[in-house]
């Protein structure tokens, strides 16, 4: 990001509630005072400028405070080009959300919709079967309705 951007227009989107994050928070050209100037709700971690993460101490420390100081500034953190169950594992619990080839490669909007398809969980259609009755006593005294009475004949008549 440069210096000639306009941030007027970055707050009119916010105001619109629209969420902005700050991409490639790390090899990118982010200067630490737009997360002063910018009304961002999110960061996002390269993970890719990160070596061997999170086998190696120091991508491992590099990342853990990059991660900490979005927190502790009330930021997300999105980790973009995540690629083996390593780092998903250590990032999944850190972070708001985790892209890249670990979880799906690149792919058109309807490979998306097909991918998804199969993944998100599909609406419970309601029953047409009627609701059982209660038959329950002590639930209708309890529900204030009034038990039912039957008229017997009596036996010491």
């Amino acid at each position: 990001m440069t210096d000639d951007f306009d941030a007027t227009q970055i707050s009119l989107l916010h105001g619109s509630r629209v969420s902005l994050a700050i991409d490639d928070l790390g090899p990118g050209d982010l200067l630490l005072k737009h997360l002063f100037v910018l009304p961002i709700s999110a960061v996002k971690l390269d993970v890719g400028s990160l070596p061997g993460l999170p086998l190696n101490p120091r991508s491992r420390a590099v990342a853990t405070a990059i991660i900490r100081m979005a927190q502790a500034l009330g930021l997300d953190v999105v980790a973009e080009r995540v690629e083996s169950e390593h780092q998903a594992a250590f990032l999944r619990p850190r972070c708001a959300a985790l892209q890249g080839f670990h979880a799906a490669a690149p792919m058109s909007a309807d490979e998306l919709t097909a991918w998804l398809g199969t993944r998100m969980p599909q609406p419970r259609r309601p029953s047409r079967r009627a609701a059982p009755r209660c038959t329950d006593r002590s639930h209708h005294e309890l529900a204030g309705h009034a038990p039912a009475l039957t008229a017997r004949p009596s036996a010491d008549r």
